[in-house]
């Protein structure tokens, strides 16, 4: 609790030979902590002096408010220094409360600053957890969907294979019926071929025996194809009718027989 300082006014007055001498000191009252003491107190009433009768009590009466003036003057000068004191460790105290005052100011602004900064962390990372969470979302749907992708892909496959093996059977089954008949007309070609073969071995053989009889008792049908042979190891022969024509085979000469009527 705060207490004001006492006002004191000092008045002295003293009469010396129908002159009064007197002064006045005043000290303005201050707040001050309530653990600061009163150091100027009020002086106490005192009855005036009578009226010196003679000049010895006149300067008597004027020494001793000379010495009340100057004691006045040092309480004067006490009570001011008490006050000057008093403010010196008042303001101390103010600068100290300003000072805590500014520190508290100071933590509170730290403190909503971290709790400013703490809030928009914690909202980065909210937003950034949701940014996240659309994301991983997003990959999931991608990732079903190429799996659906690949699932199509791969029954598009299978099926391709099955088409392209139901089109390798029906070609192989195709292509074995073909494969069937071109064997039996070569089988036919080749029998057509070799019974052609016999009949053609068979009309040599009676060209042979032929001319044989022609030659005579002393050629035989054996030596006559001999001979030929003989001449078709040299010589490629063709036979036009009547004529037979023999080319060599190194040379391309030609040789024309023309056979003659019986």
């Amino acid at each position: 609790m705060k207490k004001e300082k006492v006002v004191a006014t000092l008045a002295m007055g003293v009469v010396a030979g129908g002159v009064a001498v007197g002064g006045t000191s005043t000290v303005h009252a201050e707040t001050l902590d309530e653990n600061t003491e009163n150091t100027v107190q009020a002086p106490e009433e005192t009855e005036a002096p009578a009226d010196p009768e003679t000049k010895e009590e006149a300067k008597d009466q004027l020494d001793q408010a000379q010495e009340k003036e100057n004691e006045a003057k040092q309480d004067s000068d006490q009570a001011k220094a008490d006050y000057d004191a008093a403010k010196e460790d008042e303001d101390k105290k103010q600068a100290e409360a300003d000072q805590t005052q500014k520190d508290i100011d100071q933590a509170e602004k730290d403190a909503q600053d971290a709790f400013d900064q703490a809030q928009k962390d914690a909202q980065d990372a909210a937003d950034q957890a949701k940014a996240d969470a659309d994301k991983a979302a997003e990959d999931q749907k991608k990732a079903e969907q190429a799996e659906k992708d690949a699932q199509a892909a791969l029954e598009e496959q299978e099926k391709a294979e099955q088409d392209a093996q139901q089109k390798a059977d029906q070609t192989t089954t195709d292509e074995t019926q073909e494969s069937v008949d071109q064997k039996k007309n070569d089988l036919d070609k080749a029998n057509k071929d070799l019974e052609d073969a016999k009949a053609e071995d068979a009309k040599k053989q009676e060209e042979l025996d032929e001319t044989a009889k022609e030659l005579g008792d002393n050629v035989t049908a054996t030596e006559v194809e001999q001979a030929i042979n003989s001449v078709l190891t040299t010589f490629n022969y063709s036979v036009d009718g009547t004529e037979l024509t023999l080319t060599e085979w190194d040379y391309g000469d030609q040789m024309i027989f023309e056979k003659a009527d019986k």
